[in-house]
């Protein structure tokens, strides 16, 4: 029998569980975008956040769970254990505070991906949601995850797998957004690739959310936009060929940001607009970054081997911007 999905209304004193199965497979989907992983992940602008579910919701007073439901999220968590993980991290408080009152969702019908959804709206369409996450239900051996690129054959791949093959396990974030559906765009919230609308500030938060609930190494995932990469603090490249290269770019751009603001750059790279001192076509092609705590993780990347390979591979390329090639087509909200 297929699992089910169970909806929770965190702000009701009424009793309003729901239950809907997702019937298209995600796994297909996500096939068809794994090189799009903006972590796929889409990613949104953050600003600092402290958020929570109020010891009055724990006790069942804005939200109850209904009897029927057995599932467990990433096969070890009931819905009321997620509800506190997100009330031991402050979650639920702040989205009360920016005026939303969210719903959480829980989907674990499909084998190879559980999601988590937190919306407004009852059955709201996924795009609409506020927390969009979708995971593997449990971690894996990090070369079971890792995406092929050409880049695999350089020496910055090579001392991965001398080093951390088969000694880590790590959660592949799937699908990752996070959105304020009810704020707009502004010149101190400008649209970056990939938003509908601005963002909440959660990234770092579901970060150890998300490492706390997969008790792995770490979690990864590939970040769609350069801005991705920049918000995402703590995070590292694990070829530090690749993680020498970004930082070089970020210095070689480093005019460009200030001059014309994060939002229009990433915009610039992603329609195409990043040039080399030569004047050839850079393309954004990242490899996988790797959030983790575990002392295995820090280990690896303050070796002197990983060291080594970063430093080599830091250097300026000459990379700017050929605003004249992509102006016309940057969006007026990214300001």
């Amino acid at each position: 029998m297929k699992n089910k999905n169970t909806e929770t209304n965190l702000n009701s004193n009424t009793e309003e569980t729901r239950h809907f199965s997702i019937t298209k497979t995600l796994t297909d989907l996500f096939s068809k975008l794994s090189f799009l992983n903006p972590f796929a992940t889409s990613f949104s602008n953050f600003e600092s956040f402290e958020l929570s579910i109020e010891q009055e919701d724990i006790n069942g007073e804005c939200f109850t769970q209904s009897e029927k439901f057995t599932t467990k999220f990433m096969n070890k968590y009931s819905h009321e254990e997620v509800l506190e993980m997100f009330e031991k991290h402050k979650v639920i408080k702040q989205l009360k505070k920016k005026n939303i009152h969210p719903r959480l969702q829980i989907e674990t019908s499909e084998r190879y991906s559980h999601e988590l959804v937190i919306s407004e709206m009852i059955e709201s369409k996924p795009e609409n949601a506020l927390v969009r996450l979708i995971v593997s239900p449990q971690p894996k051996f990090f070369p079971e995850i890792k995406h092929k690129t050409i880049r695999n054959l350089e020496v910055g791949d090579q001392l991965f797998r001398d080093e951390l093959m088969n000694k880590i396990k790590i959660l592949d974030i799937k699908w990752l957004s996070i959105q304020n559906t009810k704020s707009h765009f502004t010149k101190n919230k400008p649209q970056y690739p990939g938003q509908k609308f601005p963002g909440l500030g959660l990234l770092r938060k579901m970060y150890f959310i998300i490492l706390e609930f997969s008790m792995s190494d770490g979690i990864s995932g590939l970040p769609m936009h350069f801005h991705n990469a920049i918000f995402s603090k703590g995070s590292t490249f694990v070829n530090p060929c690749f993680q020498g290269w970004f930082e070089s770019l970020q210095e070689d751009l480093a005019q460009e940001i200030e001059e014309h603001g994060l939002a229009r750059v990433s915009w610039a790279i992603f329609l195409g607009g990043l040039r080399d001192k030569d004047h050839n076509l850079v393309l954004w092609e990242p490899e996988e970054m790797l959030f983790g705590m575990s002392e295995t993780v820090k280990e690896y990347f303050n070796s002197k081997k990983y060291i080594k390979l970063f430093q080599q591979n830091k250097y300026s390329r000459g990379n700017y911007i050929d605003w004249k090639a992509v102006e016309k087509d940057i969006p007026t909200k990214a300001f």
